[in-house]
């Protein structure tokens, strides 16, 4: 039940993506790559999917993504403006439409505190959603990707998630 389940959401977001036609391009850290792996499983996704990057530590954060050493020094690798210019710096070096991104943490005192960054170059602007998530390190690592898939589902429509955006100066 759950494996159709995983292929209804993501079909959803590949249907949307075609609908758009929109390509879209994901930059992951704490999934290392689930994502990216989840949307390759669907046949047409090539079409509309340009890239996955597993970018895990800082230093590929700022060489591939151009992340900030100040954004990463002041607010963490883990954190809402890091997921905010990973989304901006994946759509920039793949040229894609959009550019999804995600960090946090999937174990530890913080674990689930997850960061989803959505950046719609088409639209010039980029929006950050935090996610409360529970489990262990598998669990939260999944739960995060099917949110990341669900989002992709909802970029053609109007209709909110419930998760808390957060506000990036």
């Amino acid at each position: 039940m759950a494996r159709i389940q995983l292929i209804d959401e993501v079909a959803d977001a590949v249907k949307s993506l075609k609908i758009a036609n929109t390509t879209i391009s994901i930059a992951e850290s704490c999934t290392g790559g689930l994502i990216s792996h989840k949307l390759t499983n669907i046949k047409g996704i090539s079409d509309f999917f340009l890239m996955g990057l597993v970018a895990y530590s800082n230093e590929m954060k700022k060489l591939l993504l151009h992340v900030k050493k100040e954004t990463l020094d002041k607010f963490g690798a883990a954190s809402a403006e890091v997921a905010h210019e990973m989304a901006e710096g994946i759509s920039i070096l793949s040229n894609s439409d959009i550019g999804i991104s995600i960090t946090g943490f999937a174990d530890g005192e913080k674990a689930g505190e997850i960061y989803l960054g959505i950046h719609d170059r088409k639209g010039h602007r980029t929006i950050v959603k935090k996610l409360d998530l529970h489990g262990g390190r598998k669990e939260v690592k999944e739960q995060a990707a099917m949110i990341a898939i669900e989002e992709i589902s909802h970029l053609t429509s109007d209709s909110d998630v419930a998760i808390s955006e957060v506000t990036i100066p």
